[in-house]
């Protein structure tokens, strides 16, 4: 296997350390003069995963949708000269390709490159009488939580967007620019900024938590509550976003209409045997002897090793097409503000992925779904070999609520991507 080159392997020196480059991360707005509301409380012990070894191996794994992305340098040049776009993409320590932030998390050439033109003040425009276009910062325990509003003001529903990662700026920026319009001209879409992603300020790595992120979200849902009284609010979670919408309804299920969850896998170790036997397969079917030798020399998961897993997601990411197959960098970076990547945002992401790695791993949430009621939709795209169906089918047989499966036929792991009519189109219908 070829080495990293010298930028890649001080990105994985980062990662390791837990520490940030050199390149500043934009902190966003000052809006702490905003009105703010009452926290929830974080959950004291959560009940959805087991509490982290102090083993190095507990420590060192990751969950299935970090499948580590950083694509070898040679491998990462080879596609520049292929497919800049991919190259661009290529790289990210929690899911999988070349495409990294797309595979569940991503990294370019150790992981992905990737920032914003943020906003300098607080933003909030009348984007006509009856639409919303604003921004907020809302209170949350020990940090304050960035979110913007778009849509109607008036009585249609609300779907509360939390992006995959964690840490994974591209999973704002991605959903926002293929079908936010959309979305927007039906309902009021809130893009959650999680802590320390994007303009939500970082936070210490012991607040980096799992039962901190769910407090989060109860938060922003008292938030919406309160200030939208009456209006149905649906979560809309893609990856490990859609993971988090579960968790935050496992006992707090009525305040929410419906939970709409995008390749966010319940059981993380089963997500990650699934990943890499789909990807093992593609591999030997398509005669990748490159891939197959790789992949085998690596044998099925856990992996108790960050290079392992950077290794296994240059796979499981361009497996089946790639998760970056139908992106396009001028419509991904079309939409203002987040005209332009950079650095800041990736070194935030590994960060936080590898503050969070222990937790990740034990979750499973099978056990727990069987008595929810809230009303849930399951997308998964049919090539995605990061999340593959066939991992997350157990987990939509035993929820417990009225549920609705949807395998999109032409799409990876980005399935509001891939195909955008038909994705707002299933979550129109799902909501209405």
């Amino acid at each position: 296997m070829s080495q990293p080159c010298r930028r890649c392997a001080e990105i994985i020196k980062i990662a390791r350390r837990g520490g940030r480059s050199q390149a500043a991360r934009a902190s966003g707005p000052d809006n702490s003069h905003l009105p703010s509301i009452s926290p929830a409380a974080p959950d004291s012990g959560p009940a959805y995963f087991q509490a982290p070894s102090s083993s190095r191996a507990a420590r060192a794994s990751g969950p299935s949708y970090f499948h580590g992305n950083h694509s070898w340098c040679t491998w990462h040049r080879a596609q520049r000269s292929r497919n800049p776009v991919r190259a661009a993409l290529c790289g990210r320590p929690g899911t999988a390709s070349p495409a990294p932030f797309l595979r569940g998390s991503l990294p370019p050439c150790a992981v992905l490159l990737i920032a914003a033109s943020l906003f300098a003040a607080l933003h909030s425009t009348a984007a006509g009488a009856s639409n919303l276009a604003e921004t907020t910062l809302i209170k949350s325990n020990d940090t304050q939580l960035y979110l913007e509003l778009r849509g109607p003001a008036g009585r249609s529903p609300i779907l509360l967007y939390l992006h995959g990662g964690p840490g994974q700026a591209i999973g704002v920026i991605s959903f926002r620019s293929y079908v936010g319009p959309a979305l927007e001209s039906r309902f009021l879409v809130c893009y959650l900024h999680q802590r320390g992603t994007l303009y939500s300020p970082m936070v210490p790595d012991a607040a980096l938590t799992i039962a901190n992120h769910v407090a989060d979200v109860h938060n922003v849902i008292h938030y919406l509550n309160t200030r939208f009284p009456g209006r149905k609010i649906y979560l809309l979670g893609h990856s490990w976003g859609g993971t988090l919408a579960v968790l935050s309804i496992l006992d707090r299920a009525g305040t929410v209409a419906g939970v709409i969850d995008v390749a966010g896998p319940l059981n993380l170790a089963a997500d990650l045997s699934a990943s890499y036997q789909t990807t093992l397969k593609w591999a030997e079917n398509t005669h990748n002897s490159q891939a197959v030798q790789e992949l085998r020399a690596l044998g099925a998961p856990p992996y108790h090793d960050i290079m392992q897993q950077i290794g296994f997601s240059k796979w499981s990411s361009s497996a089946q097409g790639g998760i970056d197959q139908h992106i396009s960098m001028e419509k991904l970076l079309g939409r203002e503000p987040f005209t332009s990547m950079q650095q800041s945002w990736q070194d935030a992401q590994i960060r936080i992925t590898r503050a969070m790695y222990a937790q990740l791993s034990q979750i499973n949430l099978e056990a727990q779904v069987a008595h929810l009621r809230t009303p849930l939709l399951l997308i998964n795209g049919k090539l995605d070999s990061i999340t593959p169906s066939s991992a997350l089918r157990e987990s939509f047989r035993l929820y417990g609520g009225p549920k609705r499966w949807l395998e999109m036929d032409a799409s990876h792991h980005l399935p509001f991507v891939d195909e955008p009519e038909a994705f707002v189109s299933a979550v129109t219908n799902f909501v209405h």
